[in-house]
């Protein structure tokens, strides 16, 4: 199907213009509370990575008309909507995170952005968290220092960014797919940024559409866990280092951060175990644990195969019958 600009004007051309690819770790509860908005989606694919709520089988039950991919063990946020990409049968995409809302209204505004600027890699909507508060959704890229500082401002009309937030992106099927998607090797974190970097190396727009808003909770998409929370310190770290090692920061500057971020991090845990704080002990020895074997994890390829590999395999991810 092949929607054209008139039809995606109604809502239900927009409906078949887009799939909407959501990746879940142990998301029920999120979905239960979305199940209204999710069961309005005709084109859905929820990723389910191996979680142990009854995720899948609450899916199955729950949201009939759904493609749901049950993978045997945790295949990470990038190589999650990989794997739905990979089977999309629509012109667009909306990758959003579970803990993220978005009207209909949006979700169209994103569509016809990507309409003016064919040549755009996606389109991403003014954040906010669930309180109307601004949340960061653009900046320059880590190795430049791009970071905002505290004056964080929306721009007021459709604008080029360098990075991206991951939390809402209505990409371009045919555009991300020539891409490659995201890099496999990332599990969690700064996946977003290496794909709007890719872009970049393209000369493919990242555009940020403020007309278009979505409500992002932040660090809720899975149960909180004090297993949850190690393994999202223990990525972040990994991930950035990897990034920057990627684009071609020098060796001797990463050895130095990471170096660095071991000192930090053994002072810290002095501290965390003084005060008895199990959160912080956990945040400590997760990043501790990253710079410690990061010299295995830049020596890997990536921790799974290709998910275009896996579309015909039985293992470790398979699409349920309906």
């Amino acid at each position: 199907m092949n929607p054209t600009d008139e039809t995606l004007g109604s809502a239900a051309g927009l409906r078949s213009a887009v799939t909407v690819s959501l990746v879940l770790y142990n998301s029920r509860r999120l979905l239960e509370s979305r199940r209204e908005f999710l069961a309005s989606l005709p084109s859905l694919c929820l990723v389910d990575n191996a979680s142990t709520d009854g995720s899948a089988d609450w899916i199955a039950t729950h949201l009939p008309q759904a493609r749901l991919l049950r993978c045997e063990q945790n295949l990470g946020f990038g190589r999650g909507h990989n794997l739905a990409v990979a089977g999309c049968q629509t012109p667009f995409a909306l990758l959003l995170n579970p803990d993220c809302d978005i009207s209909e209204d949006s979700m169209q505004g994103l569509v016809e952005c990507l309409q003016r600027y064919p040549e755009a890699l996606l389109a991403v909507p003014r954040l906010e968290y669930p309180d109307g508060r601004p949340q960061e959704n653009h900046r320059g890229f880590t190795h430049t220092g791009g970071r905002p500082g505290p004056g964080y401002r929306t721009p007021d009309a459709a604008t080029c960014c360098e990075m991206v937030s991951g939390a809402a992106m209505m990409i371009r099927v045919e555009h991300f797919r020539a891409i490659g998607g995201f890099d496999p090797w990332f599990f969690l974190y700064f996946e977003d940024e290496e794909i709007c970097w890719r872009a970049n190396q393209h000369r493919m727009p990242v555009i940020l559409e403020p007309a278009a808003v979505a409500r992002h909770a932040l660090k809720q998409s899975s149960t909180p866990s004090l297993r949850t929370e190690f393994v999202r310190n223990y990525s972040y770290i990994t991930s950035k280092l990897y990034l920057r090692c990627k684009l071609r920061e020098h060796s001797s500057r990463t050895v130095l951060r990471a170096t660095a971020l071991l000192f930090a991090n053994l002072l810290g845990l002095v501290s965390a175990l003084l005060s008895l704080n199990r959160l912080a002990i956990t945040r400590r020895l997760a990043r501790i644990g990253a710079v410690l074997t990061l010299p295995w994890q830049l020596s890997r390829e990536q921790a799974a195969p290709s998910p275009w590999q896996l579309r015909d395999r039985r293992r470790p991810a398979r699409i349920s019958a309906r």
